[in-house]
């Protein structure tokens, strides 16, 4: 198992050939996850689709900036 983690690190390397500790164990952590159980079929479904906000992550960001002066 090791020798195929490193393997699969060293498949995504960056330019400079380098993989960082927590790559190495997050590529490990999945390599030991239990397979995902199947979709299950249902007529649920939602009543609105979801609302898409790019700018919202810089708002937020920008109000807790202000208050991080403030405070």
């Amino acid at each position: 198992m090791p020798l195929v983690t490193a393997d699969l690190a060293l498949e995504r390397a960056g330019p400079g050939g380098r993989i960082s500790p927590e790559h190495v164990a997050n590529v490990l952590a999945r390599l030991m996850a239990p397979e995902r159980p199947p979709n299950v079929d249902t007529p649920l479904s939602t009543m609105t689709p979801p609302h898409v906000d790019p700018g919202c992550y810089d708002r937020l960001r920008r109000l807790a900036e202000q208050e991080a002066d403030h405070g």
